[in-house]
């Protein structure tokens, strides 16, 4: 079967049976055993784990960044929206002009 290939792939490209040309690296990589591969990848692995946990590490501590934004907003939306309420009530009463004047009156004023 192999001679039959050999024999079919010369009359037809033998441009296919230079393919070990291409590969340059392949008797090295012949040499070795799996066990070598895999004390060579163990790092390799580690490292991605590592890297995962990180990963997990980063995305719970955004996670938890947001949670407590959230909170505070939630926290400062009474007070804003109070605020606004306020605001709304002072142009109803004193119309645009007074409302205008009350907020130079507040921003003026110490804290």
């Amino acid at each position: 079967l192999l001679h039959y290939l050999v024999a079919h792939l010369e009359n037809k490209d033998e441009d296919l049976l230079q393919f070990t040309q291409e590969l340059p690296s392949l008797e090295r990589a012949a040499r070795l055993t799996f066990a070598q591969v895999e004390e060579e990848l163990a790092p390799l692995h580690r490292g991605i784990e590592a890297l995962a946990a990180e990963v997990a590490a980063a995305t719970e501590r955004v996670e938890l960044a947001d949670a407590r934004r959230r909170e505070r907003e939630e926290a400062e939306a009474p007070a804003m929206a109070k605020e606004a309420a306020d605001f709304a009530a002072t142009v109803l009463t004193h119309g645009v002009d007074g409302a205008r004047l009350a907020l130079d009156g507040a921003d003026s004023s110490p804290d």
